[in-house]
C-alpha cells in the first residue's frame, strides 16, 4: 500500500473518531462514547504508529472543538494514545503468525485489556483535572472507578464485535492489503 493511501486512510480513521466522539452520552464522570473503533480498525489493519496518529489527531480536534486548549488537554489525550499505542503492540506481537484480526479470541482479550488501561488512565486523567480546576469529588473521581471500567469492558466488547468484521472484510475486498510483519518468514530464498 502507498504511503499516500495510507495516510488518507488515517486520516478517515481519525475524521470517524472525531465524528464518534461527538456522539457520546456524557455523564460528566462517565463517558459513553465508541471513538474506539477508529483506534481499533487503525490498530489492526496499520499497526502501532497509524493508531496512534489516528487517536492523536482525532481527540485532539475533539479536545480543542469541545473545551478549547486549557492546562489539561495532553493529559485528556493521553489515555487514547496509550490505548491505540498499546493495542498496536499487541497487534505486532500476537500477529506474528497470523494477523489479530484473525484470531478472535486474542484479539478480545487484547482489546479488553486496552480498554482496561484505557479506563485507568482516564480515571487518573479525571483526578488530575479535579485537582487542577479545584472541583475534586471523591464520588465522581474513585466511587465511579469500577463502573468506569464495567462501561470500557462493555464498549471494547462491542467495538471489537464490529472491528474484526470490519477488518475482515476490508482485507478481503483488497481495500486494505495484509500488513508485512518483519517477524513472519519469506517463502522466497
Amino acid at each position: 500500500m502507498s504511503k499516500s493511501r495510507r495516510i488518507a486512510f488515517d486520516g478517515m480513521l481519525a475524521a470517524v473518531y472525531f465524528a464518534l466522539s461527538l456522539l457520546v452520552v456524557d455523564t460528566g464522570s462517565l463517558k459513553f462514547t465508541f471513538t474506539s473503533l477508529a483506534i481499533v480498525a487503525a490498530a489492526l489493519l496499520f499497526g502501532t504508529w497509524d493508531a496512534c496518529a489516528v487517536a492523536f489527531v482525532g481527540e485532539l480536534l475533539y479536545q480543542v472543538i469541545k473545551f478549547g486548549v486549557t492546562a489539561t488537554t495532553p493529559i485528556w489525550m493521553l489515555p487514547p494514545v496509550l490505548h491505540a499505542l498499546l493495542l498496536g503492540l499487541c497487534a505486532l506481537l500476537l500477529g506474528r503468525k497470523r494477523p489479530l484480526a484473525e484470531r478472535t479470541v486474542p484479539c478480545f482479550a487484547a482489546c479488553m485489556g486496552c480498554a482496561l488501561v484505557n479506563s485507568l488512565m482516564n480515571t487518573l486523567a479525571l483526578y488530575i483535572d479535579s485537582q487542577y480546576y479545584g472541583y475534586y469529588q471523591y464520588h465522581m473521581v474513585f466511587g465511579l472507578a469500577l463502573v468506569r471500567f464495567a462501561v470500557g469492558l462493555g464498549t471494547a466488547l462491542l467495538v471489537t464485535a464490529v472491528a474484526i468484521p470490519l477488518v475482515r472484510t476490508l482485507r478481503a475486498k483488497g481495500l486494505v492489503p495484509l500488513p508485512k510483519n518483519k517477524f513472519q518468514r519469506s517463502n522466497t530464498l
